[in-house]
């Protein structure tokens, strides 16, 4: 019975890890509408884009603008594709699990065909690990390169009256310092 409360609590950790990182890319999102003052109505439209819209949204933003922050954002969408595919499993898939049993199989629709995985709480809890990695460099490290961009090139076409501070821990990101 332990065992099974475990693995259920594990599988519920990576759900919430994962609907972390789902945000991140929402809220990242949110800085590609035009109007960043209205940046928190942006987010709302955001979070109502499927995951898939989200990374898409991203890829061309950065394709189209910021070539520099390019190769960075490939290669975090890349990691945000392989560990999307496991969540597809834990939480879209089908499942078959035998109580008290520590592995489940899932089962999801590939390319028409049935493709089934095994998991158990270990190979899960490898997983929260790498979700917590893709969250550390997508949300930490290139969150706020990527918002100084989309700042610093807002502030450049727009009057001083509109102009926006970007400041992380009390620190001027933005290129432009404040009247």
């Amino acid at each position: 019975m332990n065992k099974d409360k475990a693995f259920k609590e594990t599988l519920g950790e990576f759900i919430i890890k994962f609907s972390q990182l789902e945000f991140g890319l929402a809220y990242l999102c949110s800085f590609t509408d035009f109007d960043l003052r209205k940046q928190k109505l942006a987010l709302i439209k955001q979070m109502s884009n499927s995951f898939e819209n989200k990374r898409k949204t991203l890829s061309i933003f950065i394709d189209e603008n910021f070539q520099e922050l390019k190769k960075e954002w490939e290669d975090i969408n890349q990691k945000i594709g392989i560990i999307n595919r496991e969540r597809r499993f834990l939480a879209h898939g089908f499942f078959e699990y035998y109580f008290p049993n520590e592995e489940v199989s899932t089962m999801i629709i590939e390319s028409k065909k049935i493709t089934e995985k095994k998991h158990t709480s270990i190979t899960i809890k490898d997983l929260i690990s790498q979700v917590d990695d893709i969250d550390f460099e997508l949300n930490i490290q290139f969150r706020s390169k990527f918002i100084k961009e989309v700042v610093d090139n807002w502030n450049n076409i727009v009057l001083d009256d509109n102009k926006i501070v970007y400041k992380v821990n009390n620190k001027v990101m933005s290129e432009w310092k404040g009247v």
